[in-house]
């Protein structure tokens, strides 16, 4: 929404510019992202030179009680025009162990995004989202055991997958959990009444812990296996 502001003190002359000048006032708290209305508490002009200047107006949201700042760029015709509200909230990001990172990115990058949609409120949709992350998870996962069976791996959907190719009874069993979870916040009709988001993604999170485990257990069996020029050269001392 558009305000008129007026009597606006000048930085470094000591002024007050008595026109009237336009400016975007802030729909949403950069802060808290609550839905708002709000005029500047105060405003001060920077005049940069004869042909620039650059506004800045104090705001105070009642909802989170935190203050931020709109910058504008004044403008001819005593307009303005908005650079940034600021500071923004800053959100909570999960960092996943290496060895997860490499194995499916994509998990880490759309599990995240589902992480700050849930941190802004937004539970309708961040269910589906760390259900998307789940289906990446297993998929990757599965992969990594079967890489020759990818293609077919990649169509089927994720029951079919975890049913499948997962022999890990542990992992089975959590990836099951959390995909009928993820299920009921995709899906109309809700089935699991007892379980929710929260519960989810402790699935989620074992899961991963037992991957994640899989995976270091194969990089040590990977290191540890002989290799065949030992095993000519171990031959090669024998007959000698």
């Amino acid at each position: 929404m558009l305000i008129t502001i007026s009597d606006i003190p000048i930085f470094p002359d000591d002024g007050i510019w008595r026109g009237r000048i336009k400016i975007q006032s802030p729909s949403n708290c950069p802060m808290c992202n609550s839905v708002t209305q709000i005029e500047p508490l105060n405003n001060w002009l920077i005049q940069k030179d004869d042909e620039n200047a650059e506004l800045f107006s104090f705001y105070f949201c009642s909802k989170c009680e935190k203050f931020f700042i709109g910058h504008y760029e004044v403008l001819y015709y005593q307009t303005t025009n908005l650079i940034s509200f600021s500071p923004k909230k800053s959100y909570n990001t999960k960092d996943f162990p290496k060895l997860i990172k490499e194995l499916s990115p994509d998990f880490c990058e759309i599990y995240n995004q589902a992480y700050i949609a849930q941190q802004q409120g937004l539970t309708k949709i961040s269910g589906i989202g760390y259900r998307k992350a789940l289906e990446f998870l297993v998929k990757d996962y599965v992969i990594f055991l079967n890489p020759n069976e990818s293609v077919n791996i990649k169509s089927l959907n994720l029951s079919s997958c975890i049913s499948k190719y997962i022999e890990s009874s542990q992992i089975k069993s959590l990836a099951t959990a959390a995909t009928w979870i993820g299920n009921d916040e995709t899906h109309y009709i809700k089935k699991n009444l007892d379980y929710n988001i929260e519960d989810m993604l402790v699935f989620i999170d074992v899961m991963v812990s037992f991957i994640n485990t899989e995976l270091v257990i194969s990089d040590a069996r990977k290191l540890t296996k002989p290799k065949n020029n030992n095993k000519s050269q171990n031959s090669t001392n024998s007959k000698n």
